[in-house]
């Protein structure tokens, strides 16, 4: 998913041009362009038939894009009622080349899943500590496994890695089925170099969400900090049979290869990994390391 910002005022006025439908005028980031701002008409849909202009203000408005498409994520509220109103709007291109939205103010349940998404799009964007507390209101209302998996990811974010092990806990407590709480308890075990507590998540994970690339390389450094080099290396080209372009897989492989005295091996990965993500931010560090093993050659 990408995500970018919606220019929005301090407020907006909408009208109703028909009994359902206020129009919202918005501008739009394009990510390629970023000077090619264009202005979008979104059509929310309204409580009550109303011809007389309302001014609202937006608090939150974000566009993603989820499989090729963008949607938008508003909050607003108004003078006439002063409860926060959510939607999720899923934009079509009408005739006249606007941008339509088919999504209407929202029933609790449509409600509580566009706060969600608002609380994921600030955790991908950095504003953790606002995802957290949206995360926070939204699991005082009910649990939920799949929230509490989401929190604890921002938590961890913010470097709370018991709690966020915590979080975990709990969304494996109501639905033991999901992988991804599993794995990212096992990334934080890791964290505290727990790692044979670390193997047993990854192993859950591996075996109810199937093959994932990124849950074998962690199951391979866990292994790797145990000594266990030659079940790391298995995991780590399990990986890359799932995926040749996964590069952490490369950088953990040529790590374990350097260790274990396969120079030339971990000179190929070291430069497969810096050619897949030149700007990581371990490049500069593999870039020194290359240039020390390129001497031992």
């Amino acid at each position: 998913m990408r995500f970018s910002d919606v220019r929005v005022g301090e407020s907006l006025t909408l009208r109703s041009e028909t009994p359902v439908a206020w129009r919202v005028i918005l501008k739009k980031v394009n990510d390629e362009r970023a000077e090619d701002d264009r202005g979008v008409t979104i059509a929310i849909g309204a409580d009550e038939e109303c011809d007389v202009l309302e001014t609202v203000s937006v608090s939150h408005a974000l566009w993603f894009e989820h499989e090729g498409a963008w949607k938008l994520v508003l909050r607003w509220t108004s003078p006439r009622d002063a409860r926060a109103k959510w939607a999720t709007v899923d934009p079509t291109a009408d005739d006249e080349g606007k941008v339509r939205a088919s999504g209407s103010q929202q029933e609790p349940g449509e409600d509580r899943r566009a706060r969600a998404l608002l609380a994921s799009a600030m955790h991908a964007r950095g504003d953790t500590k606002q995802a957290i507390s949206l995360y926070d209101e939204l699991l005082a209302e009910s649990a939920d496994a799949a929230l509490l998996n989401n929190r604890g990811a921002a938590r961890a974010s913010e470097g709370d890695v018991k709690g966020a092990i915590d979080d975990y806990t709990h969304a494996i407590s109501l639905d033991d089925s999901l992988a991804q709480a599993y794995s990212n308890r096992g990334n934080a075990l890791t964290k505290l170099a727990k790692y044979q507590e670390a193997l047993l998540d990854y192993d859950r994970a591996l075996t109810r969400s199937g093959d994932v690339a990124a849950i074998y390389c962690n199951r391979g450094l866990a292994r790797k900090m145990l000594g266990d080099m030659p079940g790391s290396v298995e995991d780590f080209e399990a990986a890359l049979a799932l995926d040749e372009r996964f590069a952490p897989a490369y950088l953990a492989r040529g790590s374990v290869r350097a260790l274990t005295g396969d120079v030339p091996g971990a000179v190929r990965d070291l430069e497969r990994f810096l050619e897949l993500s030149p700007q990581a931010p371990q490049a500069t560090q593999v870039r020194t390391a290359l240039s020390r093993l390129n001497q031992a050659i």
